[in-house]
């Protein structure tokens, strides 16, 4: 990766201690989880998951579509909420966004301007389906974001953005 053609937050790409590994389904949890730790939050990271789980519904083992669709409903404002709950439990504010519709100037901004980022992927960068990933960097000219995947800890860039099927935008209001 070299610097001509990547933008990168350099406190974001330096260590990767903040993130959140995956356990269970929850990549979408636990990247958030992750954001909210890089952001400054002192709760313990599976108190975090935890409060989101409450917020969204999520369960262990759902497996049928009663099960799912209050988890699938809850990008309609329980994961936002979900997300600012879990900041303050960690002694943090933060306001999140999440949206179905997006342009990638909108991811640059936010990568650029330090807020977290979460894509939610309908085939993330590992290849793997209906994936949640961090994203970190850019490279300058093209649609390709710089990803840490929370199941490897491996960063890895995005291929397609058309894989990516929703944003959530975790940013630290103005003056934090």
């Amino acid at each position: 990766m070299s610097d001509q053609d990547t933008a990168l937050d350099v406190r974001l790409s330096d260590r990767h201690d903040w993130l959140v590994g995956n356990y269970g389904a929850r990549c979408t949890l636990v990247s958030a989880a992750s954001v909210l730790q890089l952001l400054g939050a002192k709760a313990a990271p599976k108190r975090l998951v935890r409060i989101l789980e409450e917020h969204t519904r999520w369960k262990e083992n759902a497996r049928s579509l009663s099960e799912l669709l209050p988890f699938w409903l809850s990008y309609l404002g329980r994961l936002d909420r979900g997300i600012e709950a879990a900041a303050r439990a960690g002694g943090i504010e933060v306001k999140s966004k999440t949206t179905f519709i997006f342009g990638m100037r909108k991811i640059q901004k936010a990568i650029n301007s330090g807020s977290g980022v979460v894509l939610n992927c309908i085939w993330a960068p590992s290849g793997s389906f209906s994936h949640s990933v961090v994203a970190f960097g850019y490279r300058k000219g093209t649609r390709q974001v710089l990803t840490l995947d929370p199941n490897d800890a491996t960063e890895r860039w995005t291929r397609k953005r058309r894989h990516i099927c929703s944003v959530t935008i975790i940013s630290a209001p103005q003056g934090q």
